[in-house]
């Protein structure tokens, strides 16, 4: 957000790089994980992450030269769609390689992570954003994103498994009912929060008008 502002020169026009970013990488998400079950965990990791450090780097020349919105805006789609999938091929690795019993285990170690990450993620982009600039940050996190991807790559367990089975089907992870329903609520779990956030902007339209004691 803070790089995109200083790019642009407008938190309205950050706030639609952010959004491309996350939609980039929500759209070709499932692109990613189709790609992990044809060719392999380790072999999809290695073919986004020269992609996914390309896409980067665009975005960061781009920023820095102060390109226009729109041109922002279509390299952050790409930069967060075109990533290096390591946590759909970690948990493929984990699925063909886990006992039954302890699968839910590591996926459960996985939410644990991401939550992890959450908190963590800030207090160190906040850090490098001290010691250099936010495209110092950006940078920061796009060299962890292609370092831990390639890391992960490397290790035996990764490289033992290769393609699996494809499912037959255009959508064919959207035959289950079950999933549909998550997809349903994560759904309106998104949209409550992006209306909340709407609503209490500062300056919103969407902002409750609170009657004058």
């Amino acid at each position: 957000m803070l790089f995109a502002r200083a790019a642009s020169g407008s938190f309205a026009a950050a706030s639609g790089v952010l959004a491309a970013t996350t939609a980039g990488g929500l759209v070709l998400g499932p692109f990613r994980g189709r790609l992990v079950d044809r060719i392999g965990p380790a072999r999809a990791v290695v073919r986004l992450a020269a992609p996914s450090v390309l896409t980067d780097i665009a975005l960061i020349v781009a920023g820095s030269r102060h390109a226009g919105t729109a041109a922002l805006v279509v390299l952050a789609a790409l930069s967060g769609g075109i990533t290096v999938p390591a946590g759909a091929a970690l948990r493929t690795v984990w699925a063909r390689s886990l006992p039954a019993e302890d699968r839910q285990t590591g996926y459960a170690l996985m939410g644990m992570v991401s939550e992890v990450n959450f908190i963590l993620g800030p207090l160190l982009a906040g850090l490098l954003i001290a010691l250099s600039s936010p495209t110092g940050a950006v940078i920061g996190s796009a060299a962890l994103n292609a370092a831990g991807g390639l890391l992960f790559a490397a290790t035996r367990q990764a490289r033992a498994h290769p393609a699996g089975p494809v499912a037959a089907g255009r959508f064919p992870a959207l035959a289950g009912g079950g999933i549909r329903v998550v997809l349903g609520a994560a759904g309106g779990f998104g949209a409550t929060f992006g209306l909340l956030d709407a609503c209490t902007a500062p300056g919103s339209r969407l902002a409750p008008r609170w009657p004058r004691s």
